[in-house]
């Protein structure tokens, strides 16, 4: 999470969920797990109130019809630019004393702050180091590239080279299941 300490990663996200009616099945464990009560059931459908939702994603991660989503085309890159932010004033005036760890482990399609996701998408690859995070983002991205996909993946199919791409990723419709 770019260098945010732990009670920033929060406001690093600020993405707010939002309930898909056609998946809903009104069970309240959204309810339930809410921290701000943000959520209510209104005519058998979860209800989340975005001005009282703080984004912890509690309701997402515990919704066992995948009814909670958030809006990948418009919070991703708010999400990726706030990030940077975070990196940028934890480095700044550090140049010369900061190093770049990649761990190409485990790669899966969604987020790897989610307590679930799908099996790897690639195979490992080891850890990188740099001390240009430009370069070390780019070695890892052309590595990546180059691995032949997981069949067991969410890919719809072995790639081959994978050629990685958000959208590979998170090509499913809103209303299926990750």
């Amino acid at each position: 999470m770019a260098c945010a300490p732990p009670e920033d990663k929060r406001k690093e996200h600020n993405a707010r969920p939002f309930s898909l009616a056609s998946r809903c099945t009104g069970c309240g464990t959204c309810v339930e797990v809410c921290p701000e009560s943000a959520i209510s059931i209104e005519d058998g459908k979860s209800v989340i109130r975005k001005s009282s939702c703080i984004g912890c994603f509690d309701c997402m991660h515990t919704c066992r019809e995948h009814a909670i989503d958030i809006d990948w085309e418009i919070e991703i890159p708010v999400f990726t630019e706030r990030m940077v932010e975070y990196a940028y004033g934890a480095t700044n005036g550090k140049e010369k004393k900061t190093g770049f760890l990649n761990f190409l482990i485990g790669i899966t399609p969604d987020c790897d702050c989610s307590p679930f996701s799908d099996t790897p998408i690639v195979p490992d690859i080891g850890i990188l180091a740099s001390k240009d995070p430009v370069a070390i983002g780019a070695a890892s991205f052309d590595l990546v590239n180059k691995q032949l996909g997981l069949a067991e993946s969410l890919l719809s199919a072995p790639i081959r080279p994978v050629k990685i791409n958000l959208k590979v990723c998170m090509s499913r419709p809103m209303d299926t299941p990750r």
